[in-house]
């Protein structure tokens, strides 16, 4: 559904500024009533267009199995809905490439193909998620993971896959972030590297839950040294990225005592498979003194990516995972930053032997907030982004350490919360994934999502689109405390209202200090580059009004108001109800005065946000005093004299017209008074004003 958003009381142009008002301003005050209530129908029409047609109905869930291995998994699912039914098979909340029939096989079972598969099915009306089928390997022992680090948990093979839980796991204080990410339900194991070392390799592959992974030497939780970490696997030629497996290669030390934590990324908590081995014959991995993972630039900056390897080794640069032609250096200089050129970079380092190492992203984004750049950035993954938002700090890049090697990185933290009346965030969505219960963004079962954290600085109404992105994006906005996806509230959302039909664009009020969570997906999982878009508008509120006030014939009288508004508001003067065609500035000036332009007059305020009227000033021929008006009512006479500007006037009061008292003497600057006298002096008597 697309519709046209109006700003009050006329239709918003292409750079989101208001066109000029028609009608009369009667006409025009109805037409913003009814225009509210027909946006307010509107949005509802298009946040649930399933209201008119039969929403899918799941008839037959995917079924829990355990499973040896070598064993063949089916799941299947039965459902109704309008239409074509459209399925897409999911492992850990991430999309199964090529999985989109009723049902789904693997006709080998392995341990690594453990986890939590879901189908999504669509119709007309929007996409429907199943249940969770747990899908468990029947034959892995149990490996001896402890809540609290120590050296009780030993195991000492060189390979080996066994599992584990940390449902129920805490955090010890003085625990480090794994990853650098945010976790609370963190196990450990103690491994004993082979006498002989070697590389060793570890992954999280058939967990059920998105982990984080960490290796370390050290005694204590306070007193560690990192050797490697990882959140997601960084696999070019693997779309689903591990199903938010995790994975570590190092180089294993003979007879070293190693250290291995695994958690869930934002509080998730599951069953764990691990998976180990140690490579005596390859090759030492190169140590790489890494990037920083983000890097944050303005339109035609020139940025730089370096590495610093020690030894003889060959370089390529990739750019989300294609090699950039000509870049074989350990420093990569992008020149005249543009949208085609942020997302994640790596480099490959290959030493004389052959062995390759692949560095962890460097993920470059173009921020920019009321024209100036901001440390801001989106994110791939939701739980970061709420935990920025309540830390006040952001990790910097949604997909670090995707392929940890030896050495520290070096990070860099953004701010969490984009503020600002107008601003752009350009992003790459290639590589990203989907959330174990992360929404179906406005009923399209998308996969492919980051997320965008924004705080407006006022009260108002907030134009928020993907214009200028290169595919074809979901857009959906939420609320609410941003404790996990349960607790996100819809607020608004569109696949196909930009001006290229692909494009998402969505028109919504906002509160002050209110956080709001951004998603950005692409319909059938599709990615690219997002460019994100925002501009906050302030309804007009007159701060100055026009004055009533008396004019000599043939003079020049100026109307002057002022209102604040952002953007600032486009002004449309009116005398009595009609507009005056060219009086569109804050001041309207009136030459050559004359009793046809007696009247009222206005000034409509209006931009985007919404629009307001001035109070009304009435101007008047200043002339030789006289009576404009005279009533009594309920025990109370009340006049209307106009005169000359500037002059001063007595009103008196006479019970016989001989006997004449003074009332009040009063100086009438703009020639018009408005008096009401409260003391009844008799049944009946006179009243006149005189000049002094």
């Amino acid at each position: 559904m697309t519709y046209q958003r109006n700003s009050g009381l006329y239709p918003i142009d292409n750079r989101g500024f208001p066109d000029s008002p028609n009608g009369t301003l009667d006409q025009l005050l109805m037409n913003q009533t009814r225009h509210k209530i027909l946006v307010l129908f509107l949005l509802l029409a298009a946040m649930f267009p399933w209201a008119a047609f039969a929403q899918v109905f799941i008839s037959q869930q995917p079924q829990s199995q355990s499973l040896v291995t070598g064993a063949r998994l089916s799941l299947t699912v039965q459902a109704t809905g309008s239409g074509p039914l459209a399925y897409q098979w999911r492992r850990n909340g991430v999309n199964i490439p090529g999985a989109n029939s009723s049902a789904f096989v693997i006709a080998r079972f392995q341990p690594t193909d453990s986890g939590d598969y879901s189908v999504a099915v669509a119709d007309v009306t929007g996409a429907v998620n199943s249940d969770t089928a747990q899908v468990r390997a029947a034959n892995l022992s149990d490996l001896p993971f402890t809540d609290a680090m120590g050296d009780q948990n030993l195991i000492t093979d060189a390979n080996g896959t066994g599992r584990g839980s940390n449902v129920g796991a805490t955090k010890e204080p003085g625990e480090p972030n794994h990853a650098n990410k945010p976790g609370s339900h963190s196990v450990w194991l103690t491994w004993q590297a082979p006498l002989l070392g070697g590389v060793a390799k570890f992954d999280t592959a058939g967990s059920s839950f998105d982990t984080l992974l960490a290796v370390y030497t050290g005694n204590s939780v306070t007193n560690l040294t990192l050797v490697a970490a990882n959140d997601d696997v960084s696999n070019c030629d693997d779309p689903a990225r591990g199903f938010h497996s995790s994975q570590v290669k190092f180089n294993a030390q003979g007879g070293t005592v190693y250290h291995i934590a695994v958690d869930g990324l934002g509080g998730a908590a599951g069953d764990i498979v691990l998976n180990w081995d140690v490579n005596v014959f390859e090759g030492l991995l190169t140590v790489l003194n890494l990037m920083p993972s983000v890097t944050l630039g303005l339109p035609g900056d020139n940025l730089t990516l370096s590495v610093n390897v020690q030894g003889l080794v060959n370089y390529q640069w990739y750019l989300d995972c294609k090699p950039i032609p000509g870049a074989t250096a350990n420093l990569l200089r992008i020149d005249n930053l543009q949208a085609s050129k942020v997302g994640d970079y790596t480099v490959h380092v290959k030493d004389l032997l052959g062995v390759e190492t692949v560095s962890d992203a460097a993920n470059v984004q173009i921020n920019i907030t009321d024209g100036r750049a901001i440390n801001v950035a989106a994110l791939d993954k939701f739980p970061e982004i709420a935990e920025g938002v309540k830390s006040g700090l952001t990790r910097s890049a949604s997909r670090l350490q995707k392929s940890a090697v030896s050495g520290s990185p070096v990070r860099k933290k953004a701010g969490g919360l984009a503020r600002g009346y107008r601003g752009t965030q350009i992003f790459s969505t290639v590589g990203s994934t989907k959330d174990p219960g992360e929404p179906n963004h406005c009923g399209e079962t998308g996969g492919a999502s980051a997320w965008y954290a924004y705080q407006p600085p006022a009260t108002g109404l907030l134009i928020l689109d993907t214009e200028g992105s290169d595919f074809d994006t979901v857009l959906a906005v939420y609320t609410g405390p941003g404790t996990d996806y349960a607790s996100l509230v819809p607020v608004a959302c569109d696949k196909d209202s930009g001006s290229n039909g692909k494009t998402s664009k969505v028109v919504f009020s906002v509160t002050k200090d209110t956080i709001y969570y951004i998603a950005v997906d692409g319909e059938g999982g599709t990615s690219g580059t997002v460019q994100l878009n925002y501009n906050l508008g302030v309804a007009p509120v007159f701060t100055q009004q026009p004055f009533t006030r008396t004019v000599s014939p043939g003079g020049s009288v100026t109307l002057s108001a002022t209102a604040s508004g952002v953007p600032a508001p486009l002004y449309q003067w009116y005398f009595g109800s009609d507009a005056i065609p060219g009086a569109t500035n804050a001041s309207l000036t009136i030459t050559n005065f004359q009793s046809v332009d007696e009247g009222d007059y206005q000034v409509l305020a209006s931009n985007f946000a919404d629009s307001a009227v001035s109070a009304r000033a009435t101007l008047l021929l200043d002339s030789p005093l006289r009576l404009d008006s005279f009533n009594v009512r309920s025990g109370a006479t009340s006049m209307r004299l106009i005169g000359q500007s500037n002059g001063s006037y007595i009103i008196q009061y006479s019970p016989n017209l001989q006997d004449w008292s003074s009332l009040v003497t009063n100086a009438v600057p703009n020639g018009i008074w408005a008096y009401v006298d409260t003391n009844l002096h008799a049944s009946s008597g006179f009243y006149r004003a005189v000049s002094q």
